[in-house]
C-alpha cells in the first residue's frame, strides 16, 4: 500500500487526540486508512511523494494530482507541493526512502526523530498548532504500540 508519510503521522496523531476518522465531504479513504492502523491491519507500506491510498476517491485528486490549495502558509498555496516539503523533510529526518517498503512498526520505532525536530520539519506553521500536533502525536504513539504489541 503506498502511503504517504505525514499521512501516518496525522493518522497517529488523530488517534492520540480521540478523534474518531469518518467519511470527509472530498471522499478520501482517510478514515480507512486510520481504521486499518487502528486495528493493527497496516503495517506494510511502501512510502511516496505523491497521491497515495489515502487520496484514493478524492474530489481534488486531478490526473493523479492534488488541486487542493492551504490558506494557513505564504509559501505554499498547492496542497501537493506543502505534502511534498513536509514529507521530504520527515524522510530525510527519518533516514526513510521513496519508493521503498517498509513495515509501520519499522517508522514507529524512529518516531523519536520526528517528534525531536517536529518544529523545523513544520517551521513556517503556527508553532502552538505543531506543539499541540507534537503532543497528540505522542499520545498516539504509546497507544498505537500498545495495539502493535498484542
Amino acid at each position: 500500500m503506498d502511503l504517504r508519510i505525514h499521512h501516518l503521522f496525522d493518522m497517529i496523531r488523530d488517534y492520540g487526540a480521540g478523534t474518531k476518522p469518518h467519511p470527509h465531504p472530498y471522499g478520501h479513504s482517510y478514515h480507512l486508512m486510520a481504521a486499518k492502523l487502528y486495528e493493527n491491519g497496516l503495517d506494510d507500506i511502501r512510502l511516496v511523494l505523491s497521491c497515495d491510498a489515502v487520496c484514493a476517491g478524492c474530489s481534488k485528486m486531478k490526473n493523479g494530482h492534488c488541486m487542493d490549495t492551504i490558506t494557513h502558509r505564504r509559501d505554499f498555496t498547492l496542497k501537493e507541493e506543502f505534502n511534498n516539503h513536509i514529507d521530504k523533510r520527515i524522510m530525510d529526518i527519518m533516514n526513510l526512502q521513496i519508493e521503498t517498503p517498509c513495515r509501520v512498526s519499522d517508522i514507529l520505532m524512529k518516531a523519536d526523530l520526528y517528534l525531536n525536530r517536529i518544529h523545523w520539519i513544520y517551521e513556517g506553521n503556527d508553532p502552538e498548532h505543531t506543539e499541540m500536533r507534537k503532543k497528540h502525536v505522542s499520545t498516539g504513539l504509546i497507544k498505537i504500540k500498545t495495539i502493535l504489541e498484542k
